[in-house]
């Protein structure tokens, strides 16, 4: 059997606080609005436009594109011991042949890799907070981290790959046990699925930021305004998301703090 454990909540870590317990939800956004959301909180976090859409990407996977996440822990982050602050609970992802001593009659605790019945995860204060501290941890930068640390690869071509290649950071991520064991060991359809989220979340984030409803579907009316923001701000004039465009995009909002352009 698999899918979710279902046995009532076990006794908690004792280094847990039961005071420090959230029930803090998620907010109803759209993808759309989310996607946007996101890209402009990691732009304030100083990386590129580029580097934005590419967290992003990967945010919109582990959250279902904003539908399941709590407590503005965007990435299913677990609570470990030293970990100060507010967590919550959830109940665990249970392994194919999963067993746990007295449920269902079984005798042995045996996860299979799976989670035991019932996570303990991170409380964030915002987007802004979740995504400083993925990013330090995750893609640290060059010279922050030893020789040994486990994703110094992936930090190293973060902060360093062309934009052309610049999803090779996220095989250095899958590479480094990110995504579990199994991508690991085959991490290509994951890369092409994070391919398409960072088309999308370009998409998403450019049309967000010219006033269209930003529904990933790049139609006429996205072109339209895109044609007018090109012209009014210097550049050539073809209606697509250019790297240009989305600079610009990004600077306006830097500028403006999320004010309309």
């Amino acid at each position: 059997m698999s899918g979710k454990w279902n046995l009532p909540p076990q006794p908690l870590p004792s280094w847990l606080s039961p005071g420090l317990e959230t029930t803090e939800g998620h907010r109803d956004m759209t993808p759309g609005d989310f996607t946007a959301e996101c890209v402009c909180e990691l732009l304030d976090c100083g990386v590129s436009i580029t580097q934005a859409i590419e967290v992003t990407a990967n945010t919109l996977n582990e959250t279902g594109h904003g539908r399941y996440y709590r407590a503005n822990n965007l990435g299913g982050w677990k609570i470990t011991p030293g970990i100060p602050g507010k967590w919550w609970r959830a109940p665990g992802n249970r392994a194919p042949g999963a067993t746990w001593a007295g449920h269902e009659g079984a005798t042995v605790t045996n996860l299979k890799g799976g989670d035991p019945p019932w996570c303990y995860y991170r409380a964030f204060a915002s987007f802004a907070q979740y995504f400083a501290q993925w990013l330090k941890l995750f893609v640290p930068k060059p010279g922050t981290v030893g020789e040994k640390h486990r994703y110094r690869k992936t930090g190293v071509a973060f902060w360093f790959e062309d934009s052309a290649v610049f999803s090779t950071w996220f095989r250095e991520l899958c590479l480094a046990g990110y995504k579990g064991a199994r991508t690991k060991k085959n991490p290509e359809g994951s890369i092409a699925e994070h391919r398409q989220l960072v088309a999308m979340a370009r998409t998403r984030f450019a049309q967000k930021k010219l006033g269209v409803v930003p529904d990933g579907v790049w139609g006429p009316k996205s072109k339209a305004k895109c044609e007018e923001f090109q012209r009014l701000n210097g550049l050539q004039v073809n209606g697509e998301i250019t790297q240009e465009v989305l600079e610009k995009l990004a600077e306006h909002w830097l500028a403006t703090h999320g004010e309309a352009l």
